[in-house]
Formats: C-alpha cells, structure tokens, sequence
C-alpha cells in the first residue's frame, strides 16, 4: 500500500493498515511529518507553526488523542480574548475538547508515525494506473508500485496529482471536478519570541474584531513548562495573507508584528527572535469538499483520495477522521 502525503490523515489511515499488518509505505515532500501540526524550536523552545490547539468531539479521534498522547495533552486554551471571527467557530462549543501539549502539537503525528516506513523529502509527482498496478513516480524519478494507494494531501495537490493518470475514467474526471469546486485557505505565520520579563498578554489565545491584517494570536509559552521566552504566533487573516503570499517575507512579517504591536503594546512589535511560515493550504476554505473519502478504481488498480476535505468535521480532527475511515474501507475490501 502506498499512502502520498504524512500529515495527520495519511498517517491515520497508514497506521490502521500497519496495525492490521499491511505493508505501508508513505511518500511525504517535507522532512517532517504532521503537516500543519508543525511545531518549529526557535532558540530551543518549542513554537507551534500550524495548528493553534487540537479539537474535537469525535470519539474516534477523542480515542486516538487519549491513545497517543493522552499522558501529555491538557485543557487550552482557557483564556479567550476578542471577539473577532475564527477559522473554526465549531471549536468553541462547549461539548468540543480543546487540548495543547507541552512538547507541542507535532508530538500527536509523530506518535502515529513511530514504526511506519516513511519515505521524507519524497514528492509524487505523477500517478500511473494499469495491469491491476498503481505506479507512483517521484519528481526525482523514483518509482513506487502496490495495487491501492492513497492520496492524502491538500486539495489542489490531489488535484493535479491525478491529473497526471492517463485515463478515460468518468470517476477521476468527476472527482476532479468535485475538487475544483473547493479550494484551501491561505495564512502567513509569524513566530516571536521575547524577553519572560515581558508583559503577560492574559489570554491564551485572541481574535481581534478590527484588524485589517491579523487573524488570531496565540500566547503560544502558556502551553509551555517553563519556558525560556514569551512566545506569541501571529496568524494573517485569509485574503491578507493570500494577496502577499509571494511577497518578500520580513514585509508582511513586519506588517503583523507591528499589528500586534498596535494590539497588545508597542513589546508586541520588537522580539528578540522571529520565524516565518507561509501556510499555501492552511485550511478548508468554506465547508469540507466531501462527507467522506473517495474510493474508487482504475485500471483494476485503487485509488482512494482523503483529508480534512472528506469529512465533515473538518481541521485535524476531521483530516484524523476521514484517514480512518478510508484505512476501514479499504480493509473490508480485502
């Protein structure tokens, strides 16, 4: 079996099959895993990138987070502050558990990636399906073959991915433009540390009602055992953020760390340390694509297609969800 992308739904679904004794082997562009569970070490302290905190009432994924990292998780954010809108207002309901871990967010797929064959820094760049056999072939020439794979990335990388198979197939044609119709959400990131002596913000985490730039803040050291610095992320609001997603990155850096310095104090604006990431495909933009994952055939060969998209929980519960319920289908196949 071959599993395209290692973030959190490629790796649900890669651990079910390893666990039912499957050979699974999973092909990720990135030299980490997790995908938008993404915690970078800025001066040694963990710094969560991507995902602000997980969330869900899924008891599937309630399950896994108790299995994989229940030890470690705990209550957060508590403190909310602003009332501005949020990427996922479904995870302040008062029925959906919210949970930061100290090690940071990235803990939770690296669990579910402990003995599965990874292959890093690997990107698919096309798909062939004929004869009963799936080849996927990198786009530094490496040829993958099984008769199922998965693919388990953003939309718009799934897309064009199988926009490469050389079919007549009314299904994958269909399912592309299914595709079409959803897109992802941009965000760019800002990183900052500063001096513990600085002012406490007293909130865990923020969403300003009236800023043209800045989407939410996080106090991202208050999930943090004693850390060394105060920690702040600052997440650019979606049309912001695509419409400079090319530009130099200390312009738009600059632009939300005096944002947040317009918001919290003039300290906000001047860190000591700053890491930038620009997140193409941050989220689903507007509702998940489809109820479930696609599962389907070509050329005798499987092609099943899965993510935060497929379901409709949406955001890593919901990308948890849809790898697992894909892994399921496609055990009661054989």
């Amino acid at each position: 079996m071959i599993v395209v992308g290692a973030g959190v739904s490629g790796l649900s679904c890669a651990r079910i099959l390893h666990e039912a004794g499957l050979a699974v082997e999973l092909l990720e562009k990135s030299r980490g895993v997790g995908g938008r569970c993404h915690t970078r070490r800025i001066e040694g302290q963990p710094v969560d990138m991507g995902v602000t905190f997980l969330h869900g009432d899924d008891p599937v994924f309630l399950t896994a987070l108790g299995t994989y990292v229940g030890h470690d998780a705990f209550e957060w954010p508590v403190s909310l502050a602003g009332d501005g809108p949020t990427c996922a207002p479904g995870s302040l309901r008062s029925s959906v558990r919210r949970v930061a871990i100290p090690a940071g967010l990235n803990a939770f797929p690296k669990a579910l990636a402990e003995g599965l064959t990874i292959h890093r820094e690997t990107m698919a760049g096309s798909i062939s399906m004929a004869d009963g056999v799936c080849r996927v072939t990198s786009t530094a020439g490496a040829v993958f073959e099984s008769r199922k794979v998965v693919l388990a990335i953003p939309l718009e990388q799934a897309r064009d991915l199988l926009g490469t198979i050389n079919t007549s197939s009314k299904d994958i044609a269909g399912l592309r433009a299914l595709m079409q119709m959803s897109s992802s959400s941009s965000c760019l990131t800002v990183g900052a540390l500063y001096p513990v002596s600085t002012p406490d913000p007293e909130f865990d985490v923020m969403h300003p009602p009236m800023s043209s730039c800045v989407a939410l803040l996080s106090h991202d050291s208050s999930k943090r055992t004693s850390p060394a610095y105060r920690a702040l992320v600052i997440q650019g609001r979606t049309s912001w953020s695509r419409e400079r997603l090319e530009a130099p990155k200390d312009l738009w850096s600059r632009a939300l760390l005096e944002e947040a310095g317009r918001l919290l104090g003039n300290w906000a604006s001047q860190p000591l340390f700053v890491h930038e990431h620009r997140w193409r495909f941050a989220r689903i933009d507007g509702a998940p694509a489809f109820r479930r994952p696609v599962l389907t055939q070509v050329g005798g060969a499987m092609l099943g297609v899965t993510g935060e998209g497929f379901s409709e929980a949406g955001g890593v519960a919901g990308a948890f969800v849809a790898g697992h319920d894909l892994a399921e289908r496609l055990l009661e196949g054989l």
